[in-house]
């Protein structure tokens, strides 16, 4: 299994034609509801190579904006200590830019106050030259090497904190007509006002209204994206995947998890990746399938936070539509030969170990076989079982190995995993070393397999 490097891969596109790393409501370490809130969740998301962080902005005691969720108990962060963490690990793991998300409910005094924080602390570090009106792409992540993009809400021309703040949730309200004009005109009249001073640091990435794709082509520049709801946008990937793919061309899109994931659980991104969308935002403080699968999508290039889009979601005469796909198959077969060093590490019971291996992509491609169990052996348990696979966009293709612990009274409890893109598979035999649910080295864990690859199989 190979990993290249940023630099065998091509970072002067422009930013809407990448996969972007991305973390929804970043100064969390537990859910939404209750959990621990801290600036330090921001090394954690920047060091495990998230590209884009979030902060959700609030009046605090005595003039200083705090960071926390709206409506719930979990712990306030001054906004001052949140972007002293980012300045000190906006670089390290990646010099490519780092995206700034701000949903801002603060008073103008202290979004004067933010924007004050935002230039003593980082600096030059803020990207703050105009894109021109005219400009049909945006910067390259070349270009922006370096850099920290504060996105957020932009003053429009000749108006100064006469214009509401449009956050996530009203986003979601326009989305699904939940509203009727005069309660929309009413809740805007309720929003902060934007401040000049934090308005002049937002210029390539500035959040607008999504209504619809004609109506964003007709009335928005490249440098002016929007954030959907993933329920909203999984309803357009579906039924109007051509045109996201066209919309993401040129226009940045951010997908955050519903407001009701009390738990801080995710969504599947696959189907936002697979229309293009560059900021699928997941919970990274939450272990499971999803977090597996963001670790995967972003281990190619380096780990350095940006992945290029493949070549049919970046052509604007591309026809490619993941619901209806009419490529012939490649063949991926194989073989499960055995296990080595597998353990529980909260029980330290003997296993009875299986490997589950699930495709995950275009819906067509997504799969999944199992092997059978190997009664009370974790030490050294042989399967020699073969699966076959049809896969037709190997693009998007994510290839999941999952050894699960049998267990015929309960659930069978993962005890470790390991997810990497099709395009990183090598073939012949090969040792892929295990993690555990949170994308973590388990030191000696490992399968051995034997893989193979057919580009033109017969029908």
């Amino acid at each position: 299994m190979r990993r290249a490097s940023p630099s065998s891969r091509n970072m002067n596109q422009p930013l809407s034609h990448y996969f972007i790393n991305s973390s929804h409501n970043t100064y969390l370490l537990e859910d939404q509801m209750v959990g621990r809130g801290t600036a330090e969740a921001y090394f954690h998301a920047l060091d495990i190579g998230c590209r884009c962080v979030e902060a959700d902005c609030h009046d605090g005691d005595n003039g200083e904006p705090i960071v926390y969720h709206k409506y719930t108990l979990v712990d306030k962060v001054l906004f001052e200590d949140v972007i002293r963490s980012v300045k000190q690990h906006a670089l390290k793991t990646s010099k490519y830019p780092l995206i700034l998300s701000l949903e801002v409910s603060c008073s103008v005094e202290q979004q004067d106050r933010m924007a004050e924080i935002l230039k003593e602390l980082l600096g030059d570090l803020i990207f703050t030259k105009s894109i021109s009106e005219d400009a049909e792409r945006l910067p390259s992540p070349e270009e922006l090497k370096g850099k920290v993009l504060i996105r957020g809400s932009k003053l429009r021309s000749h108006k100064i904190v006469k214009e509401a703040s449009i956050d996530e949730d009203e986003n979601k309200e326009n989305q699904e007509n939940a509203e009727n004009k005069e309660n929309r005109e009413r809740k805007a009249s309720e929003h902060p006002k934007i401040s000049k001073q934090l308005s002049d640091l937002v210029t390539a990435f500035q959040k607008v209204t999504f209504v619809n794709f004609e109506h964003f082509r007709e009335n928005y520049k490249c440098y002016q994206g929007t954030s959907m709801v993933e329920a909203y946008a999984e309803v357009l990937a579906k039924e109007q995947g051509a045109e996201f793919i066209k919309h993401n061309l040129k226009y940045m899109t951010r997908v955050y998890p519903d407001g009701v994931r009390f738990a801080s659980s995710n969504y599947d991104p696959m189907p936002l990746w697979n229309v293009g969308c560059q900021i699928v935002a997941l919970n990274v403080q939450t272990r499971g399938e999803e977090l597996q699968m963001l670790h995967a999508r972003f281990m190619d290039n380096g780990g350095c936070g940006y992945v290029l889009k493949p070549s049919f979601l970046r052509d604007p005469n591309s026809c490619f539509d993941p619901y209806n796909v009419t490529r012939r198959p490649i063949e991926l077969r194989l073989r499960i030969v055995s296990g080595q060093q597998l353990m529980n590490n909260s029980t330290r019971d003997i296993l009875d170990p299986f490997v589950r291996v699930r495709i995950c992509g275009v819906p067509i491609d997504n799969a999944e076989q199992k092997t059978g169990v190997v009664d009370n052996n974790g030490f050294n348990p042989i399967w020699n079982q073969t699966f076959t696979f049809q896969i037709h966009v190997p693009e998007l293709a994510i290839v999941h190995f999952l050894v699960r612990d049998h267990d015929a009274h309960s659930s069978n409890d993962t005890i470790a995993q390991f997810a990497l893109p099709f395009t990183s598979m090598q073939q012949g035999y090969r040792h892929v070393y295990l993690q555990n649910k949170l994308c973590q080295p388990l030191p000696m864990s490992s399968l051995f397999v034997y893989c193979e690859i057919d580009n033109d199989p017969s029908p």
